[in-house]
């Protein structure tokens, strides 16, 4: 498991709305927190992985769809931020991403949103 492949199962999970692999996921995340997805907090330790099910668990049913464009990626292996345009309805929000990985499993999921969309 490295940083692209969460993200790649982050991305699978906005497309399908089966939450059922980032769930597996949230056992082990000793940071969370997302302005876009969930209450703008950042949680850190064991309140983490509570949070990171209960905004899957939202965002499973939220209306409108939500879908990510990679504008960029800096990906080394255990370590990848990403950032992304958010389509959210008719509305896009620039974010980043940030993923880190510790022996194989999920440890930071961090995304903080921009006033605006990316532009490259």
């Amino acid at each position: 498991m490295n940083s692209q492949n969460i993200f790649e199962i982050f991305n699978h999970f906005l497309e399908t709305r089966d939450p059922s692999q980032l769930m597996e996921l949230a056992n082990d995340v000793e940071v969370f927190g997302s302005a876009t997805f969930g209450d703008g907090r950042v949680y850190i330790g064991e309140k983490a992985p509570e949070k990171f099910r209960e905004t899957i668990s939202l965002t499973r049913v939220s209306k409108p769809n939500i879908s990510v464009q990679i504008k960029h990626a800096l990906v080394e292996g255990n370590h990848g931020i990403f950032f992304l345009n958010i389509l959210k309805g008719r509305k896009t929000l620039g974010s980043a991403l940030d993923v880190v990985i510790s022996d194989g499993k999920l440890k930071c999921f961090h995304e903080v949103k921009s006033k605006s969309k990316l532009v490259q």
